[in-house]
């Protein structure tokens, strides 16, 4: 696993307290799957990774999930959207969508941003207005 989100093999002999907050995640996220978990818990994953290293990850997430369940806590909605098949949403403490990822994008014709945006938007009224930015 080590090869797989390393590219240098001498970084194996260095000091954690010396890597990089990249290469800390991906300790850390080692670390986590290393016994195999048949269930992972993940909050912000792809936090601190470079966009090579969260395009790994999501592959490897994908491979690992096939037989396994893995929750994901994440504002990284780009990597969520190439991963998550069922998604829930929590707003100020409150469970304001939980189904599958094609119900929430209606059906994959739109993104999981603007999904998002939309259902946020209407629950707090003037979230879209800017008229202030060109008076």
């Amino acid at each position: 696993m080590f090869n797989y989100f390393f590219e240098n093999i001498e970084d194996g002999n260095k000091l954690i307290r010396s890597y990089s907050t990249g290469m800390k995640q991906k300790v850390a996220f080692c670390a986590a799957v290393l016994h195999q978990p048949k269930i992972l818990i993940l909050d912000e994953p792809f936090s601190g990774l470079d966009p090579f290293s969260a395009q790994q990850m999501v592959e490897f997430l994908k491979a690992y999930g096939k037989d396994r369940l893995i929750f994901i806590a994440s504002h990284n909605l780009a990597n969520l959207e190439k991963l998550a098949t069922h998604i829930g949403i929590l707003h100020e403490g409150e469970l304001r969508f939980n189904g599958s990822m094609e119900e929430f994008t209606a059906k994959g014709e739109k993104v999981l941003s603007d999904s998002l945006f939309q259902m946020l938007q209407s629950n707090s009224g003037d979230m879209g207005k800017v008229a202030w930015l060109v008076d």
